[in-house]
């Protein structure tokens, strides 16, 4: 039985059909987001579609298989078989945790114009990740982005500049498996600049494994003290 991935591609390929329809491409998107909680947990409901209609991808939220939130992009990997440049993970698309847990009753309170404070803060650092993984994204398109890799990224959102390290997330399975393909999730993660120079000079392994000891490893989180 052919999957969607293939039967949409076949749909591009074809003579006379210029694009697959918005509601295959919805399909195909809700599908890959589904596989994608096998690996990072619940996948929340999605509320901010209807607002965030700026042109940047689509990041979803995840709880329950670390605590706080996995925010992961799922556009990356089109159904045309384009995407970011292939790295040793293959396909893949972008996750950042953070330790903020998504507010309890927030949709009620989001869709009923009644947020609260801690609301707008959890909204603006949805805001932030989701512009850096916008950024990298736009990167990986046309550079290969590795695992140990490091760049800067200047956030439309704060007008900072973040500093910003990659891993390859590994849990018991490192890839999640959608239409019988299996893809990566590159790991990207925020350190302070004297951290920064740190995996410049020793590399971002040697970085990592000192985020591991001090338990900072794989959230981004930049309200604690430089680790050197």
């Amino acid at each position: 039985m052919m999957g969607k991935l293939q039967w949409l591609q076949k749909i591009w390929a074809a003579g006379g059909v210029a694009e697959a329809s918005k509601s295959d491409m919805e399909t195909f998107t809700h599908d890959k987001v589904k596989a994608m909680g096998k690996l990072l947990g619940h996948r929340h409901e999605f509320v901010f579609k209807d607002i965030l209609k700026d042109g940047k991808l689509e990041v979803r939220e995840y709880q329950g298989k670390l605590p706080g939130t996995a925010m992961a992009t799922c556009q990356l990997i089109g159904p045309d078989g384009e995407g970011p440049k292939p790295n040793k993970l293959g396909t893949y698309e972008l996750v950042m945790f953070t330790k903020v847990k998504r507010p309890e009753g927030f949709v009620v309170r989001y869709n009923a114009n009644d947020v609260t404070e801690f609301d707008r803060a959890y909204f603006k650092l949805y805001l932030v990740l989701r512009d850096i993984m916008d950024k990298v994204g736009k990167i990986a398109m046309e550079d290969v982005i590795e695992p140990k890799d490091a760049l800067d990224v200047t956030c439309e959102v704060t007008g900072r500049t973040y500093h910003c390290v990659f891993d390859e997330l590994k849990f018991k399975r490192n890839h999640f498996e959608f239409e019988g393909e299996d893809h990566g999730l590159l790991l990207c993660v925020l350190v302070f600049e004297s951290e920064y120079l740190y995996a410049k000079n020793n590399g971002v392994r040697a970085l990592m494994n000192e985020f591991k000891k001090a338990e900072i490893y794989p959230y981004s989180n930049l309200k604690r003290k430089p680790l050197m």
